[in-house]
């Protein structure tokens, strides 16, 4: 059975990429960064961090293409930016995401010098996963394991968060075509996603009081106005009330330049 399943389907692919126009392989190399609860402004130029990846795409015609890609990078965000700086909560977290997304070439390139360059625009899915940690007493913590807003609270009617979510992926870009094989592209891509826990913050502070009695570090990473200079709140008073914005789910972001090979091109 296995056998004729591996028949059928490279009696599928063989003959797509013999009449493809072109496959591609490369790599891509920008920034990421992402908007949520602890990140107000589109671009934070603090909370950019290196990104890579591995890219490979699938070229029917001149005008449209798909393309896989695994790309990695880092978020990250801190009240100390923000407006709401009495909260004074702070994440970061390693971000991998595994996509394929369409692409449509608004002009066609050419060999001719004029005509090496196109626009681009790509949507697709995605499926990524991250970990958020902060920093408490020196030591960088999983804030996911600690459930800072009562995930593992008997009584708080809420569920730890999964750290595999689905995004979409949509975004605009410029192509190059370099020469014979090789083409430059720079994209600009942000992420919707469907969670509100990038940075884990995201309903109401738990019981505190509960909290600080079965996981003390749980209760310190999540509410964290008593380390500033002159705040004194009790941990009563703070259960229950507001942490984050439910209503506004995350967004995350990866741009830069990427740079393939032609690895298939049976019509030169």
């Amino acid at each position: 059975m296995k056998k004729n399943i591996y028949t059928i389907l490279i009696a599928l692919i063989i003959p797509s990429i013999s009449f493809s126009q072109s496959v591609e392989i490369g790599g891509f190399i920008g920034v990421s960064g992402y908007r949520g609860d602890l990140q107000y402004k589109s671009v934070d130029e603090g909370d950019q961090h290196l990104a890579y990846g591995l890219l490979g795409r699938y070229n029917f015609d001149d005008n449209l293409a798909v393309q896989a890609h695994f790309y990695k990078g880092n978020i990250s965000g801190n009240d100390a930016g923000t407006t709401n700086t009495g909260r004074n909560l702070h994440f970061q977290s390693e971000l991998k995401e595994y996509g394929v997304q369409a692409e449509y070439n608004f002009w066609t390139i050419n060999e001719g010098f004029n005509d090496r360059f196109t626009a681009f625009g790509f949507a697709g899915l995605s499926v990524f996963q991250f970990r958020p940690e902060a920093l408490v007493d020196n030591q960088w913590e999983d804030l996911h394991a600690l459930g800072t807003e009562g995930q593992y609270q008997a009584n708080s009617g809420k569920t730890a968060y999964n750290l595999t979510q689905i995004a979409i992926p949509v975004g605009i870009g410029a192509k190059y075509y370099a020469g014979e094989f090789t083409t430059i592209a720079f994209e600009a891509g942000i992420r919707k996603t469907f969670t509100d826990y990038l940075d884990d913050v995201s309903t109401n502070y738990p019981d505190l009081v509960e909290l600080n009695e079965s996981n003390p570090t749980a209760a310190a990473a999540s509410m964290r106005a008593n380390e500033l200079i002159d705040v004194n709140k009790s941990l009563a008073g703070m259960s229950g009330t507001q942490r984050g914005n439910a209503d506004a789910k995350d967004w995350y972001w990866f741009t830069g330049v990427t740079i393939t090979m032609k690895l298939i091109d049976p019509y030169r």
